[in-house]
């Protein structure tokens, strides 16, 4: 089986869930995540188009991922004060209101970020929880 990771889609899954797990503020624009991620704006716009989604998507999913593994209320903790930009995004990240999904549930039903390939290297590369690691193997018998 091909290595998700060789892949742009793997790629890509790599570079959020690496700014996802970083101990920093959401990222509230797609400078501050490609910040986070070490990357400039524009090779995060590449990487994005590589896999056929927008570097806004990932932003989004970034927030919504974090926000969700933290704990917080999304509607209290999202950086957008527009009540129909807050209702659009909720809806795309399938969240309802007072519901939280579990993590493989949110990676599987949000509507983001939309291509297979992406999708399933997120769910391969996952931490704990969401798709479950392989075991580790040891390098001594």
């Amino acid at each position: 089986m091909p290595n998700p990771s060789n892949t742009p889609a793997g790629d890509l899954a790599a570079i959020l869930l690496r700014a996802a797990a970083l101990e920093q503020p959401v990222p509230c624009s797609v400078e501050m995540l490609s910040e986070l991620s070490g990357l400039t704006v524009r090779v995060l716009q590449r990487r994005c188009q590589a896999v056929g989604v927008h570097a806004r998507e990932c932003l989004r999913f970034v927030q919504c991922w974090r926000l969700l593994t933290a704990g917080d209320s999304l509607h209290e903790s999202l950086p957008v004060r527009d009540p129909r930009t807050m209702k659009a995004i909720l809806s795309a990240a399938s969240v309802a209101t007072g519901a939280k999904p579990s993590m493989r549930d949110f990676v599987e039903r949000q509507q983001f970020l939309t291509n297979a390939s992406l999708i399933a290297a997120l769910l391969a590369s996952a931490p704990d929880g969401v798709a479950g690691p392989e075991p580790a193997r040891s390098a001594i018998n």
